[in-house]
Order: C-alpha cells, then structure tokens, then sequence
C-alpha cells in the first residue's frame, strides 16, 4: 500500500502558484515613472532659477561697473606725485598718460605703469587708486653717479653700475668718467661688466671720503681687464695706480705720501701704490 496521502492539503497535491501581472523586461512600474518625472521637472525649475539668479546678478554688476566707468562722482580731482626728484611734474603727467577729470575706474593703471618706464630716468613706477577721486604716482628715480666711456660714446651710470641713458642735453656734466669699460662685453656678459662698473663706483666712492678728494675731486677712474684701478684726481690730473682692491688703505697711503712729499716743496703727479709684495713701498713722480 502507499503511504501517499489522498486527503485535501496532503503532500501529494501541490498548490498553484498566484497570477502576477506580466511585466517586459526594464520596463518599470507606473509609479516609478510618475517619480522621476517629478524629480526631472524639480530639477529643470531648479536649473532655470538659477540661471534667472545668475543673469540677473551678472546684469547688475555689470550696470555697476558702467556707471562708475561713467559717472562723474568718480572723476579724477588729485594727482599725487611721490619720489620725484629729478623729473617734473608736467613731464610725469605727459608721460604717464593721466590727466585731471578722467574717470578713476577707466583708467588702466597698468598702461599708465608702462608708459612711466619708458624714461630712461625711471627705474620703477606704481599707480594707484583712491576713492573718490585721487591717483597716486610713486616713483623711484636713477641717479647718475658717474659718466661712463663705451665704445667712444657717454653713457650716465646709475648707483648700481647700469649705464642706463646716453649723456645729452640738460644732463649732469660734472661727473667722474668710467674707462675700461668694453661694449663687447657688456653684450657677451652684461652682468659679469656691469659688476667692474659698480666696482669703479665703490672706488669714487672710497676716494670721496678721503681728504685728498676736497682738494682733488676725482676726475677718472680707469678699471682693467684684471681688475687693476687707477685714479686721475685734480684739474692738474694726478694719476694715482692703485692696483687691485680693496683700495681704502692705498688711499690712505697716498695720502700720507703726498703730503709729505709737499711738505718737501714736491708736487706729485704720479704715484704708484700698486706693489702687491710690498704694499708699504711708493713710488712717487714729482712735476
């Protein structure tokens, strides 16, 4: 006999499965797609709000930044000029660009910058705005501190040993002279020959602290390719050779020399305070 069981619900009767509506695959319940959408009309609003925001903004600055390109509340009434030395005010202006009654916020402190640099005689420029109405022009001037000899021709030197303008008309005359210099190395090795420049001016320099120079104001100073100076002082153009630097103690032997050699009824007119190996030694030549 079987062991199968015949009775309703028995193991041997299987229950028919539940009817679901028949989906396509990636086809997504109604719902689901009522949901997005909503979210996509969210987000399109959200989109065109901002982009309404962000014109308008834009709108706004950019009125802004007409009208104070425009309106005369903003017109320059001041100039101020800062570090002029040298250069006048009418010559700074003309240069430079700016005029009284401009519009503060047109004008392009950058050109005016620019056009400042232009002069030879400018070694730095900054302009600046200050509400309501005032430009500030700071400026740092070169000052010519010697004369210098290239290739025949003269050329101002500034504080830092750059020959920075040739010597013209209504330029400063009465300035030591620079020799030795060569035009071929200031192209080959610009900084290389403008450091023997500087060092001709530390020279000028020493010598003008010295008692000799309120009597015999420097006239020349001549650096060689080794780096040996020599001096010519004096509107009778003393020569003094004073070998490689430093050169403060040679001065101050020279010195000592000269006045002892006046003392003697002697005018000096060369002296040689060049000897390396015996720094004590001078050797005098007398008129």
């Amino acid at each position: 006999m079987s062991n199968r069981r015949t009775k309703k619900g028995g193991f041997g009767r299987k229950r028919a499965p539940r009817d679901h509506p028949s989906m396509g695959e990636g086809e997504l319940p109604e719902r689901s797609s009522r949901t997005l959408f909503q979210l996509f009309l969210f987000g399109a609003k959200l989109f065109l709000g901002f982009a309404l925001i962000t014109a308008s903004v834009g709108a706004l600055a950019w009125g802004v930044y007409r009208y104070a390109q425009t309106t005369p509340r903003f017109s320059i009434v001041n100039i101020e000029l800062e570090g002029t030395k040298r250069l006048k005010r009418v010559d700074v202006l003309s240069t430079s660009g700016l005029q009284l009654g401009d519009n503060l916020f047109a004008m392009d402190t950058n050109q005016a910058e620019n056009a400042l640099l232009v002069s030879p005689w400018i070694a730095s420029a900054r302009v600046t705005r200050q509400l309501p109405g005032t430009v500030t022009v700071s400026l740092k001037e070169r000052e010519a501190r010697a004369i210098a000899v290239i290739k025949g021709e003269n050329f101002l030197v500034s504080a830092e040993g750059i020959p920075f303008k040739r010597l013209g008309q209504g330029d400063p005359h009465d300035l030591p002279l620079i020799t030795g210099i060569s035009a071929d190395e200031l192209a080959r090795d610009r900084r290389a020959e403008i450091a023997r420049v500087a060092d001709s001016l530390r020279l000028l320099q020493e010598y003008a602290g010295s008692s000799l120079a309120q009597k015999h104001p420097a006239e020349e100073v001549h650096l060689d390719r080794s780096g040996r100076a020599s001096l010519v002082v004096g509107t009778a153009g003393m020569t003094l050779h004073l070998g490689v630097g430093p050169w403060k103690k040679k001065l101050l032997r020279a010195e000592r020399v000269i006045a002892t050699a006046r003392r003697s009824g002697g005018n000096p007119s060369v002296l040689f305070v060049d000897n390396e190996a015996h720094p004590e030694r001078v050797v005098v030549r007398v008129r």
